[in-house]
């Protein structure tokens, strides 16, 4: 948290969002990414819904005014947590020091004031082609409930370790609505991603109950619901890249056998792999879920292994590389 004045705090990252706060600032993503205004403007706009701050020019000389402006200025600048850069040409960003580059990977070069670093920035700076996209870096379920009703508790704290009280077809569900809503952007599809996240009766899931129960959340805005579905965007990112369970999203289209990894599909393998019922691995614990599915990747992978099976046919049916199936 960065503290300005006793009364005035701006948030440095997404987990320091109140509820509020976090709608306000996926609402003005929205308009941004729209190219309703620029950077400067979104963080302008950011920076007064995030502190309440919203000076009266008709209280100040010209002077005092020109001061504030300066200052308000000065001060979005410091709201970079929401944008990180998509590079076009990364390869430019080789040639300059490792520590640099590191920094580039979450930092949008227009933000980089460091004189020496620009001086290393130079001879790139002018080639190096970028946009701003959504820093997906949340560590927990910004948006807590809906209308009252609770949602997925998520929570990874300073050492890694993740809390959460998703189960199997809670998480089936919802990744195949984010699925259908992402390609078809057809509100329904969005009302059901947030039934299935959002029920109040935590202890209990149905996939029936969750399609009928939509229906609780068709008049609350879009953009409010799309603080969730950012969130679960986000959720995703956290599986794929840097959960111990990335071997298991880390797989072409074209695998051969079974263990695909359908989202739907893999509940009805681990029932027939003597896991329980249909229904007892759909109320299993999410990380146990995806514990059960990489052991049998893994057991699968020593077993072909032990049948001498060459590599490009296991790289063949499980879709891995043979980089990831030389680790395991």
């Amino acid at each position: 948290m960065i503290k300005i004045e006793t009364n005035i705090h701006i948030p440095d990252r997404w987990d320091e969002l109140t509820q509020p706060q976090a709608i306000e600032t996926v609402l003005l993503l929205e308009g941004y990414f729209k190219g309703e205004y620029n950077l400067t403007e979104f963080r302008l706009k950011l920076l007064k819904k995030l502190t309440g701050y919203h000076p009266d020019k008709k209280k100040y000389n010209p002077e005092a005014w020109d001061q504030i402006t300066f200052n308000l200025f000065t001060l979005s600048e410091l709201l970079t947590f929401p944008l990180k850069p998509l590079y076009h040409n990364p390869e430019l960003l080789e040639v300059l020091p490792e520590a640099l580059q590191t920094k580039l990977q979450t930092t949008l070069p227009c933000d980089i004031s460091d004189p020496n670093e620009l001086q290393q920035m130079q001879t790139i700076t002018s080639l190096l082609k970028w946009e701003a996209q959504i820093n997906l870096h949340i560590c927990k379920n910004i948006m807590p409930d809906i209308n009252g009703i609770p949602g997925t508790v998520f929570d990874i704290d300073e050492h890694g370790v993740v809390t959460t009280d998703m189960i199997a077809a809670e998480y089936v569900d919802a990744y195949e609505f984010f699925n259908l809503y992402r390609q078809t952007r057809a509100v329904k599809y969005l009302d059901a991603f947030i039934s299935s996240l959002y029920r109040r009766n935590r202890g209990c899931y149905s996939t029936y109950l969750t399609q009928k129960n939509a229906a609780l959340f068709t008049n609350v805005p879009v953009h409010v619901k799309n603080v969730a579905y950012l969130w679960f965007q986000s959720f995703l990112e956290y599986l794929y890249e840097r959960s111990q369970f990335t071997w298991l999203f880390n797989r072409t289209k074209s695998t051969e056998e079974s263990f695909s990894m359908g989202m739907g599909a893999s509940i009805y393998q681990l029932a027939s792999a003597g896991y329980g019922t249909k229904t007892e691995v759909e109320l299993y614990p999410l990380q146990d879920y995806l514990s059960i599915q990489l052991k049998e990747l893994t057991d699968a992978i020593k077993s072909m292994k032990d049948m001498d099976m060459k590599m490009n046919e296991i790289e063949k049916k499980t879709g891995l590389s043979a980089d990831i199936i030389a680790q395991i």
